[in-house]
């Protein structure tokens, strides 16, 4: 194989990659919090968690940020909970959920972290 058409073979690999770890749509973005907050409170850690897991790899960690800031916002007071839950099924989310917490609940910071 020539090295231009490997080089665009692997441009073009690199970009139906990239564009599947784009963020969530806006319609979905709208349906997540939705989904949560339709929730009992007592529930919302586990459909958060659920929801999170859910999510394709590439989608679960503005899944999970997202998720987080709608419960800051709505019931601060299930935080630390929706945040624990989230991060046990998926760590790989814990610098950002932690991170979109702290910049939406910036007063919940102790408990959170």
């Amino acid at each position: 194989m020539k090295p231009l058409n490997r080089t665009l073979l692997i441009a073009a690999a690199s970009l139906m990659v990239g564009s599947s770890a784009l963020a969530l749509t806006s319609t979905e973005t709208q349906a997540l919090p939705a989904k949560i907050l339709a929730s009992r409170v007592v529930d919302m850690p586990a459909v958060a968690a659920k929801l999170v897991i859910q999510a394709e790899k590439a989608e679960r960690i503005e899944t999970a940020k997202t998720a987080v800031v709608a419960v800051a916002k709505n019931y601060p007071k299930a935080l630390s909970a929706v945040v624990g839950a989230v991060v046990r099924k998926a760590p790989e989310t814990t610098e950002a959920v932690v991170a979109a917490c702290l910049e939406a609940a910036p007063s919940m910071a102790r408990t959170v972290v």
